[in-house]
């Protein structure tokens, strides 16, 4: 008995060792893990997490990878600004050391990093201890930087053979979304095309990831063309997948930005057969890992330490802070307007990249809000030019997308969303004439890629960056006002263009005053979801909603549901959670305060609510369910997109019981329009009342 108990401890000893030396024992399935981040753009706090998770997991599985979908850089002011000891900058150091330090495996190259400029990226890549793939580029005579690798082979001590294919989208100029600057001499292939030339990794290895910079949309389109990807892991979307979406027997995972969650896909591998035999997925919320590397920690400290200048330099104050992508922007603008003494100036809304400035404002919260080091451009232009930049810039997303200062303006389009006129005024409230020539100002990337602009002898590049220029206004302006209402406002009229019809108004739809009451389009769209999910309550967040948008009563186009609700580019999954009445209350009342709008969310047409509020702040919320105060107790399941549903789980908590519908916003709201034969005119109801508590 004694020998056959010590038989069995040394052959359980022997099994765990050859597992610990990546040796399997007979027909035993090889566990493999991609731990997976993307768009972290320089948030750095959480590598200590992400380093400790990966050496824990390496317990239990034969294999442990840790990879980046892209755009590492750009959006924290300690990595953009980082300065070497004697005071040279090198930006983007903090990065790649703290990504050594955790041990990542490869990173694809996203369209933000290149924004340092190919020089930089030489440099940074220099330093990284894991390659940055990018299959899709080619490197012509004028570029300096070196080709980058397309693809990584990997070989587990079991002898799998993984293969990592890196992808970057380029948009419609045929370039990644960065300042064209930073991309002089190289050319960039269609990403759709240029995977079907390394289908002979199938063959060359047993497992195929997609290491993709493509967004969401691609990325299923790509998993479709390209049937020999086991695996995309992608980004660009900041989409964030708590399961993996599967296309064509492709498995698509995706994992938000700013490192707030840790994906985390395993596959059990048969070597013997030489096949995949099982895959999952999951999206792990960074809070819930509770543990971290502690040498990892350091380093963060260190770097935090070394630029804590940036927070120091308070540049001004203001009372309440400053809200909002729009209000944001235009401040942008109107600095430049200001100090140059322009007829105009505009922002553009893809480069504000906060939504919000604190009452004490720091040189890191300017930087925050805008990253990019773009420099000022002062334009001479005709009435007719700036209507075909503005036009230009409404096309591109099917929204405003230039932001005013020292002015405003508005879109008219017909139903089809086509832009039919531009109207302009001034700061004196004075509408451009025709014939006129007018001062604009302009960020450079705007100035280079919007739309091909007056010859150089009618404009002037300052080498004054709209960053720096904002600290600069801001410091010498004590007061900020900001009371000027909407810059922007888009007009549909009926011009016989009818485009896809899908439902009728029997009410104008509107989204004005969408902050401070319920409007007809958010009603609409929060309903439609609630619908969709069978869930007793619908919400929209009320900044995802085109500002200042109404089409008056009649047919309702598809194309005009893309006027009204920008986000739908983007593809967002309808989600289902529970929350107790108590719990949903309090998540609004936060909410309120944490935008400054009285009206953070739109619902569907079953909820009224009554704001209450002193002379000061406002204090509470109280919420009806079909006409009854909603019980605290109680819980109730709520309708609401996947990205703002991670937004409220990584401020509140886990959500209980989340499960996806299988719609998106946009198909959902689709579908709703297809069942419902007249739109209730309750979706019309006015359901938002404001007054002081006794």
């Amino acid at each position: 008995m004694l020998f056959k108990f010590f038989l069995f401890v040394l052959t359980g000893f022997l099994v765990i060792s050859s597992l610990d030396a990546g040796v399997l024992a007979e027909n035993e399935l090889e566990k493999i893990v991609f731990l997976h981040t993307n768009d972290e753009h320089g948030q750095i706090e959480n590598f200590g997490r992400i380093a400790w998770k990966k050496e824990k997991l390496k317990e239990n599985y034969n294999a442990v990878f840790l990879l980046s979908a892209g755009d590492i850089f750009s959006g924290n002011p300690v990595v953009d600004h980082y300065n070497r000891e004697n005071g040279e900058k090198f930006p983007g150091k903090p990065m790649i050391e703290l990504m050594n330090a955790a041990a990542y495996d490869a990173m694809v190259i996203g369209n933000h990093d290149f924004d340092y400029g190919q020089e930089q990226l030489n440099l940074l890549r220099q330093k990284a201890d894991f390659p940055m793939l990018l299959a899709n580029i080619e490197i012509k005579e004028k570029a300096l930087l070196e080709k980058p690798v397309p693809y990584l082979v990997e070989t587990t001590e079991s002898g799998t053979e993984i293969s990592f294919l890196g992808l970057v989208e380029v948009g419609s100029r045929g370039l990644p979304a960065t300042h064209p600057s930073n991309l002089e001499g190289l050319v960039f292939l269609a990403p759709l095309k240029a995977a079907e030339e390394y289908e002979f990794l199938a063959r060359k290895s047993d497992i195929v990831i997609g290491l993709t910079h493509l967004g969401l949309r691609k990325d299923k389109i790509l998993a479709k063309e390209a049937g020999f990807l086991e695996v995309i892991l992608g980004g660009h979307s900041h989409t964030a997948l708590e399961k993996p979406e599967e296309i064509n027997g492709t498995l698509i995972a995706q994992a938000g930005s700013k490192t707030d969650y840790l994906g985390k896909i395993v596959i059990k591998y048969n070597p013997a057969e030489g096949k995949v035999e099982k895959r999952k997925g999951s999206l792990l919320p960074i809070d819930e890992i509770k543990k971290t590397n502690l040498s990892v920690e350091k380093k963060i400290d260190a770097f935090q330490e070394e630029m804590a200048y940036l927070r120091e330099d308070i540049v001004a104050f203001y009372p309440g802070g400053i809200r909002g992508q729009e209000q944001l922007g235009s401040l942008l603008a109107s600095a430049v307007a200001e100090r140059y003494d322009l007829d105009i100036a505009f922002q553009n809304i893809g480069g504000v990249r906060s939504g919000y400035l604190p009452p004490e404002i720091s040189r890191v919260d300017i930087y925050r809000l805008d990253p990019f080091d773009n420099e000022i451009v002062i334009v001479e232009m005709t009435l007719e030019e700036l209507r075909t930049l503005l036009a230009n810039s409404f096309s591109r997303r099917n929204s405003i997308d230039l932001l005013p200062g020292g002015g405003r303006y508005e879109v008219r389009v017909n139903e089809a969303g086509e832009v039919e006129k531009i109207n302009i005024w001034g700061k004196d409230g004075e509408k451009f004439a025709e014939e006129e020539t007018y001062l604009i100002g302009l960020n450079s990337y705007v100035a280079e890629t919007y739309y091909p602009l007056p010859p150089l002898q009618k404009r002037r590049e300052l080498s004054e960056t709209t960053a720096e220029n904002l600290i600069t206004f801001l410091k010498k302006n004590d007061k900020i006002d900001l009371s000027q209402g909407d810059k922007t406002a888009v007009r549909i009229e009926r011009s016989g263009a009818k485009g896809a019809f899908v439902g009728k108004c029997p009410l104008p739809l509107s989204t004005g005053n969408k902050t401070s009451q319920s409007v007809s389009a958010g009603t609409l769209i929060a309903e439609a979801i609630k619908v969709a999910g069978g869930a007793d309550l619908g919400f929209y967040p009320t900044n995802q909603l085109c500002p200042d948008l109404e089409l008056t009563k009649g047919p309702l186009n598809q194309e005009i549901l893309d006027l009204f609700f920008p986000g739908f580019r983007y593809e967002n999954p309808v989600l289902i959670f529970d929350l107790t009445g108590g719990t949903l209350e309090k998540i609004l009342i936060n909410e309120i305060k944490r935008t400054g709008y009285a009206v953070p969310y739109q619902f569907s047409k079953n909820i009224e609510y009554v704001l209450l509020h002193t002379e000061e702040s406002r204090t509470g919320i109280e919420l009806y369910l079909e006409g009854k105060r909603i019980e605290r107790e109680q819980t109730y399941s709520v309708a609401l997109n996947g990205y703002e549903a991670g937004k409220w789980q990584q401020r509140y908590g886990f959500l209980k019981n989340k499960r996806q519908v299988g719609y998106s916003e946009k198909e959902a709201l689709l579908a709703y329009l297809d069942y419902m034969e007249n739109l209730p005119r309750e979706l019309w109801t006015e359901r938002v009342e404001k007054k002081k508590p006794r």
